[in-house]
């Protein structure tokens, strides 16, 4: 081949080379158009979110944002971030992301998050079992009635008489709120937890104390039909720093335990 001809296939070779690459730069800015011209649902909050609170729905929505505009670790669904506790503050409008939460890794409240206790209000650990506690059936955000099983001569007292002997079961509590199973920081896989966490006003808090005590409780769960609204306001007639003091003579003129 002559020298014209080595210089022309030279030329050509080039021109061949850079029409390729000219080519495989249009196909990758074309796609980055299209992947930034479209959307995505991300979640954000509704309000400002303070830390260790945990979201419920109303504090979620979704929004569309550009690809271009999807945090890192954002989240696509609602129900993956409800009942989870923030970490952080986050003001409204915020994509919630998975770093903005406590880790969660089947444990079913993160240590370091508040419990969920309305103000006014008291939380306390109370004992559980398989037959104690319905089979271990038992869930955050159910509602139990406690039975008290006594003796009726645990309430003869100077004070308030009784020649009763009788085994009686009666209902001491009805709808308390369960808010927790199990010891924090322990997953709720396998078995029967040993704890229940509850919330009660100060004063119920008191009786409820002195019936573990001294009494034999056992527990019903309502059916989710039947569940009311949580409390969210302290009751009137009983501050959280109420402390009145409770004996049998107060339990039986509360309960009426030997009055059956």
């Amino acid at each position: 081949m002559s020298a014209s001809g080595r210089r022309l296939s030279l030329v050509l070779g080039i021109l061949l080379a850079v029409v390729a690459f000219l080519g495989v730069v249009g196909v990758i800015i074309l796609n980055t158009t299209q992947n930034n011209s479209g959307s995505v649902q991300v979640v954000v909050t509704t309000r400002d979110v303070a830390a260790r609170e945990t979201f419920s729905t109303d504090m979620l929505t979704t929004m569309s944002v550009p690809q271009s505009g999807v945090q890192p670790q954002a989240s696509f669904h609602v129900g993956d971030i409800v009942g989870k506790s923030a970490a952080i503050a986050i003001p409204k409008g915020q994509q919630v992301t998975s770093n903005m939460l406590f880790a969660n890794n089947g444990i079913q409240t993160a240590v370091s998050a508040y419990l969920p206790i309305p103000k006014g209000w008291v939380a306390r650990a109370i004992p559980t079992s398989e037959l104690q506690g319905v089979a271990g059936y038992i869930q955050a955000g159910d509602y139990i009635n406690v039975i008290a099983n006594v003796n009726q001569q645990t309430f003869n007292t100077t004070s308030r008489p009784t020649n009763k002997s009788l085994n009686i079961s009666k209902t001491a509590f009805t709808n308390v709120r369960v808010i927790a199973v199990g010891p924090a920081g322990h997953a709720s896989g396998n078995g029967v937890t040993s704890t229940l966490t509850i919330i009660l006003t100060e004063c119920d808090a008191e009786y409820f104390d002195w019936m573990l005590n001294g009494l034999k409780l056992t527990y019903t769960v309502l059916s989710y039909k039947d569940y009311g609204p949580a409390p969210t306001q302290p009751v009137a007639s009983c501050p959280p720093t109420t402390s009145t003091g409770i004996g049998p003579d107060q339990v039986d003129a509360r309960f009426g335990f030997t009055k059956v």
